[in-house]
């Protein structure tokens, strides 16, 4: 939604809206990052993986850095800082459909799990 919001303002007009907005973004995305690469990384890699699988996390957080420096120009070129932003808000609204999506799972595997043991 900042992400929206962001795409929809004009900064030149709204330099302390933007501010804001680009500072709430940093405040919002700290917390997944975190837990992405530590309580995730102990969850899907265990005790033996997890090292494993936090490095994994953070070189796509890298290969995605590198693709951003190709992907975005090509977007801000053709349509704009709002087409940016708006990219990046539908990668956002996609990463939390996965995320949901795997959370359901993790949620029935640890019901059936439950179950099993009664």
């Amino acid at each position: 939604a900042v992400l929206l919001l962001l795409a929809r303002i004009d900064p030149l007009r709204s330099t302390n809206l933007a501010l804001g907005l680009v500072a709430s973004l940093g405040f919002l995305l700290i917390g997944p990052y975190s837990f992405l690469g530590g309580a995730m990384a102990l969850d899907l890699g265990g005790k033996r993986g997890s090292a494993t699988f936090s490095g994994m996390v953070d070189g796509f957080g890298y290969l995605g850095g590198i693709l951003a420096g190709v992907g975005i120009p090509q977007i801000t070129r053709t349509r704009g800082w709002p087409g940016a932003f708006e990219a990046l808000a539908a990668i956002a609204g996609i990463a939390a459909i996965v995320a949901f999506v795997f959370w359901i799972a993790q949620r029935r595997a640890q019901i059936a799990t439950e179950q099993s043991r009664t």
